[in-house]
C-alpha cells in the first residue's frame, strides 16, 4: 500500500486513533498484516508500531548493528510493551556461516 506524502509528524500520525482504527479493521479483514518500520532507535515510529500490533519482529544486520545497539532495541521494545517474536539476522555471509554436514575420523588416501 502507498504511504502517500510524508506528514509533518510521523509519530502523531501512527499514534493518532486513526492509526489505530485503521490496523483494527485491516487485521479484522486481512489473514496477515504485515507492518515495516524504519530502525527502532533513531526514531519513535517502530516503538509507537509496536505497541498496536501483536508481533514484532526485530531485523539486525549483521557486521553492522552493534550489540549494545541490539540491546537498546530489545529494551526500548519491552518499554513499548511490544511482544517480540524473535529476530532475523540479515546480511549474512554463507560463505563463512553455513550449515553443514560432516563426518568424524581420519581420511584414508
Amino acid at each position: 500500500m502507498p504511504s502517500g506524502p510524508k506528514p509533518p509528524n510521523p509519530a502523531e500520525l501512527l499514534a493518532s486513533d486513526r492509526m489505530t482504527k485503521f490496523l483494527t479493521v485491516a487485521t479484522r479483514k486481512l489473514d496477515l498484516v504485515i507492518v515495516d518500520a524504519p530502525p527502532i532507535l533513531p526514531v519513535t515510529d517502530a516503538r509507537i508500531l509496536a505497541g498496536q500490533v501483536d508481533g514484532t519482529v526485530l531485523v539486525v544486520r549483521q557486521n553492522f548493528v552493534e550489540k549494545v545497539a541490539v540491546r537498546q532495541a530489545v529494551s526500548a521494545l519491552k518499554n513499548a510493551r511490544a511482544q517480540l517474536l524473535g529476530t532475523i539476522l540479515n546480511d549474512v555471509d554463507i560463505k563463512t556461516h553455513g550449515y553443514g554436514y560432516g563426518y568424524y575420523g581420519t581420511e584414508t588416501n
